[in-house]
């Protein structure tokens, strides 16, 4: 054996031959740029998705906060006009419908708002109260609930 040690792979202790320690060496950083881009791609698609969900949050929260002035708007106009049945309410950039059912001092206001595709329906249970003397009067809300479609 000419006092080198031999193994099973090669002459030496253990190690390559000279010429394989650029490819090991090329073929770890090759591994590890393809680890380091999943990982990276993983991450950007995780994002985006979050991103997704919170935009679908926002326009939840916007089209419900639309509907509740809706309602707002409907009860004023009731006070105004005892006789007001609804109709539809343009507010900033959607725009909804108003429904109100109802006689005598009990009327029940359903409206109805979408926007970018997300409806919510908020209904109101309202009661007239008038003062003693019989000259005003105004509504009182009893109940103010989401409705479902």
């Amino acid at each position: 054996m000419n006092g080198k040690h031999r193994t099973i792979f090669g002459t030496g202790c253990g190690r390559a031959p000279s010429g394989q320690r650029g490819v090991i060496a090329l073929m770890t950083v090759i591994m590890l740029g393809a680890m380091l881009l999943v990982v990276g791609i993983s991450a950007a698609f995780i994002g985006q998705t979050d991103v997704i969900i919170v935009g679908q949050i926002d326009r939840g929260y916007y089209v419900r906060s639309l509907a509740g002035t809706c309602v707002e708007e409907a009860m004023h106009r009731l006070k105004l006009d005892p006789a007001y049945v609804g109709g539809t309410i343009p507010i900033g950039s959607g725009n909804c419908t108003v429904t109100v059912s109802g006689s005598g001092t009990t009327r029940t206001v359903v409206g109805a708002a979408t926007y970018d595709g997300f409806t919510k329906s908020i209904g109101v249970s309202a009661s007239r109260r008038g003062n003693i003397a019989g000259n005003a009067h105004a509504w009182n809300i009893d109940s103010w609930q989401e409705v479902d479609q």
